[in-house]
């Protein structure tokens, strides 16, 4: 996302855009970006800076690190941008969302906390039905 300096009104300026999300290169093999990026924002500079509060939305497939399953997450994110202006007339901010994105990513993303996984044995998924192959579990 371009921000063009001499298009900042002196109260600065608040939108909301909605942009895709390819030209951020966010995905992953566990993690899909499957809408659109929501972008609220408010820019506006003082003493040759850049100020943009930032909020980020957008729907997340997940690979659920215990069952490896797909699931659907919605992603938030509230951030704050400074860039000392200098000379120039254009900043992009482009890189700065797309790190503020890829820092939320889930390390150990779960589909739901009480998620038992999949046998190591007959790869039964344990939160659809318990397998037979015998292992005892802890619970």
């Amino acid at each position: 996302m371009k921000i063009y300096l001499n298009q900042i009104p002196e109260t600065g300026f608040s939108a909301t855009e909605n942009l895709s999300a390819l030209p951020y290169e966010l995905d992953t093999e566990e993690v899909k970006i499957v809408s659109p990026l929501e972008l609220s924002y408010r820019i506006f500079y003082e003493e040759e800076n850049l100020f943009a509060q930032i909020s980020i939305s957008c729907k997340m497939r997940l690979l659920c690190s215990r069952c490896l399953v797909p699931y659907e997450f919605p992603f938030k994110k509230e951030a704050e941008l400074t860039h000392p202006v200098g000379k120039a007339e254009v900043i992009d901010v482009t890189d700065d969302i797309r790190q503020e994105i890829l820092l939320e990513y889930p390390i150990k993303p779960l589909c739901q906390d009480t998620c038992k996984g999949i046998c190591e044995r007959c790869g039964q998924n344990l939160n659809e039905k318990e397998c037979e192959c015998g292992i005892q579990r802890k619970v």
